[in-house]
């Protein structure tokens, strides 16, 4: 339903086209969200249908194996390998680069959690701070310096970066090769991707609501694209409304003609309102779940694309109940979505034509 038309699917090809990059961290990541069964395990079946048909939809390079299920709980030690080993078959089939996420309580699970990944096959190590300890700079500095000599590429995600440059710049030679900074907003994004340059490190982003000004930042700022490591709905037509401002703005560099920008920031009003409208109404669903407002309608998207793909699949069983209100939530607001996005679309089209 919500595809792409055929009229517009070569340019949403060429839309893809622009955005590659040699490097698969500067092109679109994506969140995994991660189907469990009844018995609380990975659906590893699931799991590859679901990011097999997305690979192949809206062209991302890079899976973050974050392990979402919706149920605000981290995943524990077999839930971590059944990730793995779903993420790992899908490395093998489409070539698609995985990032092992770390999101800890604790420094010490946070370090254990860390050595897992780094005795694993994937090719970068996303690390976040604990989120039950206050950490002083110092611990900070120590925790990354830990990280680092494990041998894998390290991603640093929620460090509070505004005020540790100086320690990030210290590791500028390890392996540290890229920062995830959602600290700015429109008035402050400019400067801080700015700052973030003087360390020499790539800069992802993860806040879809920023992504108009985060891109355009880094682009002014001289990198060529921004990873974005989605935070938000990762399915159509929201995702294609990410990628129609990152192709626009790009285009916009290459060509100069201030109207691809116009279309870009037409994308990212559009993506806000429909953000609005749709996680208004999950809040219940996130108080019932402990999933969470900003959790709950990234696991709930992806659900709701595999009930209506994949139906003889298991669900999350605390979320799988509430699956006939997301449907109607999602019929209700993403139709308008979708013609706003075919309209994008052909100005676009039109745009590239002349």
């Amino acid at each position: 339903m919500f595809n792409v038309p055929p009229h517009f699917q070569e340019t949403y090809k060429e839309i893809l086209e622009v955005q590659k990059n040699d490097n698969p961290l500067l092109r679109l990541n994506l969140a995994a969200v991660s189907p469990v069964t009844e018995e609380g395990q990975i659906d590893g079946e699931a799991f590859h249908k679901l990011y097999s048909e997305l690979s192949d939809r809206i062209g991302f390079s890079s899976l973050l194996l974050a392990g979402a299920t919706g149920e605000g709980e981290f995943l524990d030690a077999i839930q971590f390998q059944q990730l793995y080993s779903a993420g790992l078959r899908l490395k093998q089939e489409k070539g698609t680069h995985l990032i092992g996420g770390v999101i800890r309580k604790s420094k010490k699970e946070t370090l254990e959690a860390a050595k897992f990944w780094a005795g694993t096959d994937v090719d970068y190590i996303m690390v976040a701070m604990p989120t039950n300890e206050e950490l002083t700079q110092a611990d900070i500095s120590r925790l990354l310096s830990e990280v680092t000599t494990l041998g894998k590429d390290v991603i640093v995600y929620r460090t509070g970066l505004s005020t540790t440059l100086p320690e990030l710049e210290t590791l500028t030679k390890s392996h540290i090769v890229a920062v995830k900074d959602t600290t700015g907003k429109e008035d402050s994004l400019y400067t801080r991707v700015g700052e973030l340059y003087t360390t020499d490190k790539l800069l992802l982003q993860g806040n879809d609501r920023w992504f108009y000004e985060s891109f355009g930042a880094s682009l002014e700022n001289g990198q060529d694209y921004i990873g974005n490591i989605s935070g938000a709905c990762n399915l159509a037509p929201f995702a294609d409304l990410r990628n129609i401002i990152a192709a626009s703005l790009i285009e916009e560099k290459r060509t100069g003609n201030e109207e691809y920008n116009v279309i870009a920031r037409e994308a990212q009003d559009i993506m806000n309102a429909g953000f609005d409208d749709l996680f208004s109404n999950m809040d219940t669903v996130g108080d019932k779940t402990q999933g969470g407002r900003r959790e709950v309608p990234i696991v709930a998207s992806a659900l709701n694309f595999m009930y209506e793909k994949f139906p003889e699949k298991s669900l999350n069983p605390n979320l799988s109940g509430h699956i006939p209100k997301i449907g109607k939530e999602y019929s209700r607001v993403l139709p308008p979505l979708v013609t706003e996005r075919d309209n994008l679309l052909e100005r676009y089209q039109q745009l590239k034509s002349i």
